[in-house]
């Protein structure tokens, strides 16, 4: 599975405001969800190879100072979740996130029909996932849990037959030797941090966000880490942007929580570093 190194992401966000008019907090809040859609396709590079298309559909709900303030997940949950690691630490505050997604994976060759030993094989995945966040203004921890399956029945063969027909591309051949169905479990931990040498809350602003994580799977198993620089006016007080990556979740944004000031104005400028399956 190949690097992605300065991803490009189409992110679409749907932003339900909160009803107040100059702070969001915890008391008044009308529990409003950020939705986001991620695109990624290797049509950007020009190539159609490997990892080769994900589209993930995300809903991250709002900050609350505690799982049970939420007021999203039935009670006898909340023991556990009060028991998970990472995401129970005094002071901070929580969010849950929902995705729903499929990547698909092609070898080098996709004009052959034949099988090569060498190569990747065709592989799909469908997923759903479920994500606990814990943020401050410096730190964000997040573990997600991913239940999919790979192989004909997450329906990736369809799925790219059909882009490539609509878009007039040639069909892949290969897709008769595709994995096989198998269920997919998925543990993923990530943790961002955010660095402002010349932050301030508005104004002329810019930070680093280091961040580093892994997945434990019995499909993917891996580690990865990234880096990203922006500099701008307001900068938004969140954690930078994301990338389709099985146990990451979408970070929080800043809407919707009581770290959200109202802005007539924001811009800035991202350079992103992203090493990893």
């Amino acid at each position: 599975m190949k690097s992605r190194a300065v991803i490009i992401v189409i992110l679409l966000t749907l932003v339900f405001a909160c009803q107040n008019s100059a702070f969001c907090d915890d008391v008044n809040r009308s529990s409003p969800w950020i939705y986001s859609l991620y695109f990624e396709n290797d049509t950007f590079f020009q190539t159609d190879y490997l990892y080769t298309n994900d589209l993930r559909l995300s809903a991250a709900s709002s900050l609350a100072d505690s799982w049970e303030n939420l007021d999203i997940l039935p009670a006898w949950t909340l023991p556990h979740v009060d028991a998970l690691p990472f995401v129970n630490n005094p002071g901070t505050y929580k969010n849950m996130t929902l995705s729903m997604g499929q990547m698909i994976y092609t070898p080098m060759d996709t004009d052959t029909p034949d099988l090569s030993e060498s190569d990747r094989p065709y592989a799909g995945l469908a997923y759903f996932s479920l994500g606990f966040c814990e943020r401050d203004l410096k730190n964000f921890t997040s573990i997600e849990f991913i239940m999919g399956i790979v192989g004909p029945h997450s329906y990736a063969e369809d799925t790219q037959k059909s882009v490539h027909k609509w878009l007039g591309q040639d069909t892949p051949h290969g897709w008769d030797h595709q994995v096989d169905d198998e269920l997919i479990f998925n543990l993923g931990l990530e943790r961002r941090l955010r660095w402002g040498p010349h932050y301030k809350p508005s104004g002329f602003g810019m930070e680093w966000i280091p961040s580093m994580g892994m997945g434990l799977s019995n499909a993917i198993t891996h580690v990865h880490s990234g880096l990203q620089l922006r500099m701008g006016w307001n900068l938004p007080q969140d954690f930078g942007e994301n990338i389709i990556r099985l146990g990451i979740s979408s970070a929080p944004s800043e809407y919707g929580s009581r770290f959200h000031h109202r802005r007539s104005f924001s811009i800035y400028t991202l350079s992103a570093l992203f090493v990893g399956p």
